[in-house]
């Protein structure tokens, strides 16, 4: 199942899809980069996956409306958004053909289009 990184705005709802690989593939990288970070990163993408087949296990950062709809706080969604502007974009972007096929599998062109999904829920923040 693809997961949408969606932030609401005033403006309207942005967001970047990746699809399941892509998604655990940034995971694997993220949590490298930053441990508790990229588990925050994680649960942002897997939000509702978790609740709906987990049924309610509370996670950090993870509110509840009036009819017990998760959502992320924009405290903890902001440190997520942050992470990927200032340290999972750049970090990927200075890798090297090689490290990243070694750590994707996909090698350049695999990488460009991480980085492009990225880079399109960085600039609609």
């Amino acid at each position: 199942m693809a997961r949408k990184f969606m932030i609401d705005y005033e403006s309207g709802p942005y967001g970047a899809y990746f699809s399941r690989e892509e998604f655990f593939i940034l995971v694997h990288y993220a949590m490298r980069l930053n441990p508790i970070l990229g588990e925050k990163f994680y649960f942002a993408g897997e939000t509702e996956y978790i609740y709906r087949h987990e049924k309610n296990i509370p996670m950090e950062g993870l509110e509840y409306d009036e009819s017990n709809t998760p959502y992320w706080n924009t405290v903890a969604l902001s440190e997520v958004i942050k992470f990927i502007i200032d340290q999972l974009i750049p970090s990927l972007e200075s890798e090297t053909v090689d490290d990243m096929i070694l750590i994707l599998g996909g090698g350049k062109i695999y990488k460009r289009k991480l980085i492009r999904a990225l880079h399109l829920s960085k600039d609609l923040a």
